[in-house]
């Protein structure tokens, strides 16, 4: 075993019960539509235009969902008695989605969020990508607001969603947790076996050896190679 093998399994291991949290959730209500209006507007807001308006081959993935979701406009037919009638713009179909399909979109904004980590050359396009966090407190506010879902399947959500941001994000999502559990092109890990000690133990790594404690703490078989790995940084130094 490696520490890589060690991370990707706990990993594994953890997802299942993630995703589990997840599909509780969704089962409870699979129909109840949540109004998204807030979550629309704050995009549209952030994106500073409206969603229809932005170019497809520019459109971020958020968008690309949320137009799908979007509230269709609607007509009237008014009538001239005998000489018929017309049809005039209506109201706008509330903007509904799913328990489900909110959190769909909400991996669309990390999807998002990632694409504006990387070099981008428009730097006010990643900034506004970055900018679509907001929309995570959106997203809450629909669920916790919404007169159609049960409060059993809000609180399954929430656990679900509290389960993911504090302990598999902290755990494989950040830091040097994310690069050891990374895998390349062809599937290979992008650090590697021998390396990947020293990333965590390095002068004044202080936030990097809590990684290593949050991610391998409670398993015997990485203390004990992380042991060896240590010894051989202070032979080498």
């Amino acid at each position: 075993y490696t520490m890589a093998d060690i991370a990707n399994k706990e990993k594994a291991a953890l997802k299942v019960g993630v995703k589990k949290a997840y599909d509780d959730a969704f089962a409870i209500a699979p129909n109840a539509k949540v109004d998204i209006g807030n979550v629309v507007k704050k995009a549209e807001d952030i994106l500073g235009q409206p969603l229809a308006e932005i170019n497809v081959p520019d459109q971020p993935d958020i968008v690309k969902k949320l137009l799908k979701l979007k509230g269709k406009p609607t007509e009237e037919f008014v009538p001239l008695g005998e000489r018929g009638g017309y049809t005039k713009p209506g109201p706008l179909e509330p903007s509904t989605a799913t328990l489900e399909e909110l959190d769909a979109l909400r991996k669309a904004i990390n999807k998002d969020i990632a694409s504006a980590n990387v070099a981008n050359a428009n730097p006010a396009q990643a900034t506004k990508l970055r900018e679509l966090r907001q929309l995570h407190a959106a997203i809450d506010d629909a669920v916790g607001k919404s007169t159609t879902l049960p409060e059993e399947a809000k609180t399954a959500y929430a656990g679900a969603v509290n389960l993911y941001r504090t302990q598999y994000a902290p755990r494989f999502k950040e830091g040097v947790n994310a690069q050891v559990t990374a895998k390349g092109a062809f599937n290979e890990q992008k650090v590697r076996a021998e390396d990947v000690v020293g990333k965590y133990f390095t002068p004044g790594g202080a936030t990097e050896a809590k990684q290593f404690v949050n991610l391998f703490g409670g398993n015997a078989d990485a203390t004990k190679i992380a042991r060896a790995g240590i010894e051989d940084l202070y032979r080498q130094k």
